[in-house]
């Protein structure tokens, strides 16, 4: 990087560093900033690098001069943001040890919300969220704590991305729990994740969130203006001004969604405990652009989540809280700071318990949704003009089976890794280490149960799509379907039903003639 154009990225970063000081009430004297200017200006070190420690420091020094100010307490006597050891990017604790934090700071309502696992045709990732077959112990761990803690208001949830290919899953996991909240970290578009680093990225974004809150499975809509951290990836100016446009576009549309289904908007406040702040001195959320789209709305319901992924965090929410006033300010009087309840906010929303109602009657189970979209992708990719497009299919599965092996052995070398690493680190407490390793283990099992899956998922397919070629077979999906098997098969006109049916009306008009002229050649005889 030229070192001129580094030099004022680096005096650009600072001064959004000093307006975030000046937002929260502490001026900064210009000779501290001149200071700070000098010591980086010129520096071999990369930018990255000195940006990571102007952030520390930043951070340190705020929390340092709001505890003198003497603030720092949570406003919030509930949080319903919460995750455990499960997610892969927490603190190795114990359910408990959450729990006791969370309480020690004055919540009275806690709700536990791990990331969801993935489902079961889909390889887990156990660095970013719960694996399939921790979700019972999961359930039975925070329902004890209920039964142990009876002066907290204890609830058990997930936090789920919305993708319309898995509602019948969705629908499945949120009947095991209290409460579910939409965290939509990505968009997904059949298979693939949407490229987030566009101009039209928060209008796709807003799109999905709102079918996710149309659904009714949710409770509660985590960080709605998630998508504003992508706007330092766009490369020109006229791109993040378009994203900028849409963004506003965006964020209208998600507050209007919410107001009308009834359900509570979240202002996280996870990122301003890391420090991330973007080219224009916000945060990357909370985002000014999007809570000031909701200040305009009346009845819209809005909480705070504290996002918290180890105990420390509980007692960090207060300073959190302090350094986003500007952002409270805009929506103070559309925030509730006490008592509030998702599970009896459902009771009390019959739109939205009916919503859930409609909307499970009408699911498509998710495996039928794979095979459609994988079936389709397969005859794009080879074409049915030629005459053998019915063993191009057959090689084609094939490979997809021999792809599915692949990834599948690369997650496992992935997690062989993991386990070398842990079984290497230093000054481990042996029971944090060894639920790592038990943790660890479990995602292989989860590998193998998904690969094993994902082999007779394609099978079935094999036998669709030979179908498909020879008889011109095509696949209509049947609603609550457990069974691929049991997908109805209809032929398209004058297939071979029309045929079959042919033949026998034939047949059967020749067999009464042969019988009439046996009776009357007896009768003759006679």
């Amino acid at each position: 990087m030229d070192m001129e154009i580094k030099n004022n990225m680096i005096i650009s970063y600072i001064k959004n560093i000093q307006d975030i000081f000046e937002k929260n009430g502490f001026h900064v004297q210009e000779n501290k900033i001149n200071e700070m200017i000098y010591k980086y200006k010129d520096s071999p070190k990369e930018y990255e690098v000195i940006k990571r420690e102007i952030d520390i420091f930043a951070k340190n020094r705020l929390e340092e001069l709001i505890k003198r100010r003497g603030e720092g307490k949570f406003r919030q006597n509930f949080n319903y943001h919460t995750h455990t050891y499960r997610s892969g990017h927490s603190a190795f604790v114990s359910d408990k040890e959450m729990l006791m934090a969370a309480k020690k700071e004055g919540i009275k309502m806690l709700g536990f919300s791990e990331h969801i696992p993935f489902p079961e045709l889909i390889l887990p990732d156990e660095s970013k969220r719960m694996l399939l077959t921790e979700t019972d112990g999961y359930i039975k761990s925070i329902n004890s704590l209920k039964k142990n803690y009876s002066d907290m208001k204890i609830l058990v949830g997930f936090e789920a991305e919305y993708d319309f290919m898995k509602e019948e899953f969705l629908f499945k996991m949120r009947d095991k729990v209290d409460y579910m909240i939409l965290g939509q970290h990505f968009v997904i578009d059949g298979l693939e994740k949407v490229n987030p680093a566009t101009p039209e990225f928060p209008l796709i974004y807003a799109d999905t969130v709102c079918k996710g809150i149309e659904s009714g499975l949710f409770d509660i809509v985590a960080h709605p203006d998630f998508f504003m951290r992508y706007r330092n990836r766009l490369k020109t100016e006229n791109e993040k001004e378009q994203f900028e446009k849409n963004a506003i576009i965006a964020s209208k549309k998600i507050c209007e969604k919410a107001r009308d289904m009834g359900i509570p908007l979240e202002i996280n406040l996870s990122q301003i405990e890391s420090s991330k702040i973007q080219e224009d001195g916000n945060y990357s959320y909370p985002h000014p652009l999007f809570w000031k789209e909701a200040s305009k709305l009346d009845e819209l319901i809005l909480i705070r989540g504290i996002d918290a992924h180890r105990p420390s965090e509980f007692i960090k929410a207060g300073f959190a809280e302090e350094l986003i006033l500007d952002i409270e300010t805009m929506v103070k009087d559309k925030i509730i700071y006490y008592g509030y309840d998702p599970v009896l906010a459902r009771i009390n929303n019959p739109k939205l318990q009916k919503t859930y109602n409609i909307n499970k009657e009408k699911i498509i189970p998710f495996e039928t949704n794979i095979i459609e979209c994988l079936m389709k992708k397969t005859k794009e990719s080879i074409g049915l003009s030629s005459s053998k497009s019915s063993i191009a299919i057959n090689k084609a599965l094939d490979s997809s089976i021999e792809k599915c092996i692949i990834n599948a052995n690369k997650r496992k070398l992935e997690i062989n890794e993991k386990i070398d690493r842990i079984m290497n680190l230093e000054e481990l407490d042996l029971d944090v280490e060894s639920l790592m390793l038990e943790r660890m283990r479990e995602a292989k099992y989860n590998v193998s149960m998904v690969l094993e899956n994902q082999v007779k998922m394609i099978k079935k397919m094999k036998k669709i799509g030979l179908g498909i070629n020879k008889n011109d077979i095509i696949i209509k999906r049947t609603p609550m379907d457990p069974d691929i098997e049991k997908i109805r098969v209809h032929k398209k006109k004058y297939g071979l039903g029309f045929v079959s049916t042919l033949l026998i009306s034939i047949l059967t008009i020749i067999a009464g003639i042969m019988i009439i002229a046996i009776i009357r050649y007896f009768y003759t005889v006679n």
